[in-house]
This record gives structure tokens, sequence and C-alpha cells, in this order.
């Protein structure tokens, strides 16, 4: 099949949404694609198509710039999405196929309107593979998705790791143990959250997109479709670290992004947000003194012997000119996925 690759035309979204559709079997609305590519605090984005000869979409591939840091120093950073080819489009699997075309019209774009960009993404793990044996992908994290449930009980392997993490925390904060910290409730427009990107995210040791109160309003706050939580970690009534939450269909609970005062891990911020979702709203009387189980909680740093059998989203780098792999390999959490 004879395709173009070009930049995708305003009159063409719906289009695009019917494509999105056919490919990966999920609906995209216009209004939720509007939100994703041009809304936000971002340095920009790119949404590039394949056109068969009589002009029907057969492919894109799509980036959201945004402004990162590494270091206290600003970095672009493009998040590369919706990466699709219809199977009667795709042609050859390498460079001069369809979608090895939209890759490099794609790295082509990013090094002209950002030279120096770091592009990341997450895949599965057969179209993983696919940008892997083509020299497009990087593989920088495995992601699987774990609850605190299914840890298993004290007095294990686990049990050590869990001690020696508890430790390493004492010896950071003191006296501080993971039970004395408490995760609240807050509203997106707290104060604390400035505050907190300002003490612990400005300076990351690796890059990281900005956690700026704007970018998490964008995000989480006005996001078209989900409802999600945002919680203040305080210790000793004073605020340390947040935590976004989003609750599931099945009424669980998905720790999504988070940002935290080193040593406390998101195992630890996690068990903080359980606790408060288990507390009673009153003190129950003697005809309901029987509490709910623990709501479920999950996230990607919930390591198990369950989520080790799940198939892995591939976060991985993706070239433009060149690879960082000077600098500290970038941490994602399941936020930056378009899972949620």
């Amino acid at each position: 099949m004879t395709v173009s690759i070009g930049p995708l035309q305003p009159q063409e979204v719906p289009a695009f949404c019917t494509l999105f559709q056919r490919v990966f079997s999920v609906s995209l609305t216009p209004d939720l694609r509007q939100w994703k590519y041009e809304q936000g605090p971002r340095l920009g984005s790119v949404s590039l198509v394949a056109r068969d000869a009589s002009g029907a979409l057969v492919g894109h591939a799509g980036a959201l710039i945004f402004p990162g840091t590494y270091q206290g120093r600003m970095l672009p950073m493009a998040q590369v999405c919706d990466v699709m080819v219809e199977a009667e489009a795709r042609g050859g699997l390498d460079a001069g196929g369809t979608y090895g075309r939209l890759m490099q019209a794609l790295q082509h774009e990013l090094a002209r309107r950002h030279p120096g960009v770091l592009a990341y993404g997450f895949a599965g793990i057969r179209p993983y593979k696919l940008g892997a044996r083509m020299g497009l992908y990087r593989a920088v994290q495995e992601c699987r998705m774990g609850f605190l449930e299914d840890l298993p009980p004290a007095g294990g392997s686990e049990a050590a790791a869990v001690s020696a993490a508890m430790a390493s925390l004492q010896k950071a904060w003191g006296t501080t143990a993971p039970w004395t910290w408490a995760a609240q409730r807050a509203e997106w427009d707290h104060p604390a959250f400035a505050q907190l990107w300002a003490r612990w995210g400005a300076r990351s040791e690796c890059p990281r997109v900005q956690r700026t109160p704007a970018y998490l309003h964008w995000r989480y706050a006005s996001h078209p479709q989900h409802r999600y939580q945002p919680w203040l970690l305080r210790r000793w009534a004073q605020a340390q670290g947040w935590v976004v939450t989003r609750e599931l269909p099945d009424g669980s609970h998905c720790l999504v992004d988070s940002l935290l005062p080193a040593g406390l891990t998101p195992v630890h911020a996690a068990q903080a947000v359980q606790r408060s979702l288990s507390a009673p709203a009153s003190v129950p009387t003697r005809a309901h003194s029987c509490l709910p189980p623990s709501p479920r909680v999950s996230s990607w740093d919930i390591r198990t012997e369950v989520s080790a059998r799940l198939e892995p989203i591939m976060a991985c780098e993706v070239l433009v000119d060149r690879w960082h792999s000077d600098q500290v390999t970038p941490q994602f959490q399941p936020g930056d996925t378009d899972v949620f």
C-alpha cells in the first residue's frame, strides 16, 4: 500500500478517533484527544498520520512534550503515544514500512523542535520487541501492577527486605517509622503541592516530568473521563509528600502518582493510603462493631509473586537523535501511561 506521512489536520480528528477505536478497541472522544494533545503545561505536541492513496487515515504516531527536570536544569521530555497502524497498511517490519516511516518522521520532528529531548513511551511486550529490534526502543523499566494484599506475610524473605527498608528509613529520619506517616485527603489547590515540588522535585537526580500544580491540575483534576484523589502524606502534622490515587471499577484503589521524600517508598505510601481508607467514618456501635476488610491498593512498585507472572508494560526510551545513556535512568509511574 502506498502511503504518505504528514501532520494530522483538524478536520481529521474524528477519523483519528475511529482509527484509535479500530486498532486498540478502546474509545477516544475528540474532547479527550483535545485534552491530551492541546491542553495543560506543555512545550508542544506532535501528531503525525499515514494516509493511503484515497486520503484515509491508516496510521498515527504522536508525542506530548512536557517540561522536565534533571539536576536542577530544564529538560524537554516527550511522551510518545498512540502509535498505531492498520494491519493491511503495515507493509514490511523495517524502516521502509508504514510503522518505520511514521517513527522516522516523529524522530525528525522531535529533534527539529526540541534539540536534546528525552523521548519515552510505554509499549506492550510485542510492540516493544518490534521497536527494540528496529533500534527505536531501549528498555528502562518493566511495569507490572501489584496489590498490597499479595505481599507475603511477615517471616519470609520479603519480611527481611521490609525490615531492611525500615532500618534505612529510620537511619534517614531518626525515629521515623513507616507507620508514623498518615495520608490525608486534600484539594488540588492546596499550597503544599507547590511547596513540595520546590522541595523534593525541582532538584531531581533523575529525569522526570515537572509535577507542578499546573501539571497536576491538567493531568488529574481536569481529566475528562476519570476522577482522581490527591493525598498529602503527613508526619507529625507536617506535609512531607503527596500521592494521587484513582478508584477503579472493581472498588480497588491504584496509586498512580507520587512525590515522596528520601527514604519513603511507594509501598509505605500505599500502606498509609490504605490505613486512611480503612479508618471508620465514626466510632462503630456495638451492632456494627465489625469493620469492613481493608481496601485493595495497587501500584507498580508493589512487587509480588502474582505481579511477577503478569505480562509487563515496557517503559522505554525512544531514540530521537541519541540515547540518553549518560543520564540517570528516569523512573516512571502509572500516571505516566495512557492506561489511567
